[in-house]
């Protein structure tokens, strides 16, 4: 046999390391061997993948228009707003911001959930120009 001589780097968090270490004690081999069986010589892998962009998208648009009606809230406070309903309008600015704190709240729900079931969650990058 080919003696080992190249690395692979893997980071994983550190429920992730316990949980790796336990199932290569259970199975009698080190991390290394049971990473390598597993990935390299088991055509039994799969690996569920979910891709929440869409959800992303709709957080960072709900974010846009939040900033949106924060700058209108700022022109009526400035100039006046004898012909808006001041009151309606903040009650929309603060309508969007608890919906953006639910969408945040039940996209980490979702996460956690997937990753009890063995899904792995796609997290795509994001764009510094979004930022």
């Amino acid at each position: 046999m080919d003696s080992r001589t190249k690395r692979f780097e893997l980071r994983l968090n550190a429920h992730e390391k316990e949980v790796l270490k336990e199932r290569a004690a259970k199975a009698g081999v080190s991390v290394s061997d049971l990473v390598r069986l597993a990935l390299v010589y088991s055509d039994r892998l799969t690996v569920r993948t979910i891709d929440i962009s869409p959800l992303r998208d709709l957080c960072y648009e709900l974010t846009k228009q939040g900033t949106n009606l924060n700058q209108f809230m700022r022109f009526l406070n400035t100039y006046g707003g004898d012909a808006y309903n001041r009151v309606a309008a903040k009650q929309l600015i603060e309508n969007i911001g608890d919906m953006i704190l639910r969408i945040g709240d039940a996209m980490a729900a979702f996460e956690r959930e997937a990753e009890r079931g063995g899904i792995l969650i796609v997290h795509p990058p994001e764009d510094e120009d979004d930022l």
